[in-house]
């Protein structure tokens, strides 16, 4: 016959704090969220935030310009306006 074994309760424990509620342990802690791959909507999407922010201010404003989103003196341009 096997010899028990009894756990002590200062072992450490997996899934719970000592007061019986859900505690972080390794696996459930935050961690850095993994960069979505290239092709996805979400990489192109990422991609396309990180350039924004790499540009200058007016390297952005010129981009609104070309893109038809502001007019050359910064006012938005009708097709931008939201009219009632």
């Amino acid at each position: 016959m096997a010899k028990r074994i009894s756990k002590s309760a200062s072992g450490t424990r997996k899934t719970s704090s000592r007061r019986g509620t859900s505690a972080k342990t390794a696996g459930t802690a935050w961690t850095e969220p993994e960069s979505p791959p290239a092709g996805s909507m979400a990489g192109v999407l990422e991609s396309i935030a990180n350039q924004i922010r790499e540009m200058t201010p007016a390297d952005y404003r010129e981009s609104l310009i070309r893109t038809s989103i502001i007019t050359p003196d910064g006012k938005l341009t009708k097709e931008s306006r939201q009219e009632p």
